[in-house]
């Protein structure tokens, strides 16, 4: 194994071998995208980096312009077991209106009753 090696970032040996990004970064990455359906694929994985994962959840929540990404986030915060990242989810008031979908409106109103 080259001295240079990275298990996230892979191997960064002089072979002229481009770094495979993985990880937090990989996930950070894609959230800069400007296609709202790679965020929204990179927000599926955002938990399995923890404590990150769940605050990147909570920036996109809160700046990303796209309601289809906004709604995603809120939606795996709610379902996380984490009461702190539930809270956070509860604690956004979701623009219903813009999303036009009747699960949003479902889980609204399951939240705002405490049944979720």
């Amino acid at each position: 194994m080259s001295e240079n090696f990275d298990p996230v970032v892979g191997e960064q040996g002089s072979g002229g071998l481009d770094p495979v990004v993985g990880g937090l970064v990989a996930l950070q990455q894609a959230l800069a995208s400007p296609d709202p359906q790679v965020r929204i694929r990179a927000l599926k994985d955002a938990l399995r980096h923890g404590e990150e994962g769940a605050q990147l959840l909570i920036k996109v929540l809160h700046e990303d312009e796209d309601w289809q990404v906004k709604f995603t986030a809120w939606e795996l915060l709610l379902k996380s077991h984490n009461p702190q990242h539930v809270q956070a989810a509860k604690a956004y008031q979701i623009p219903l209106r813009q999303v036009g979908d009747i699960r949003a409106k479902k889980l609204a109103s399951e939240t705002s009753a405490g049944l979720t």
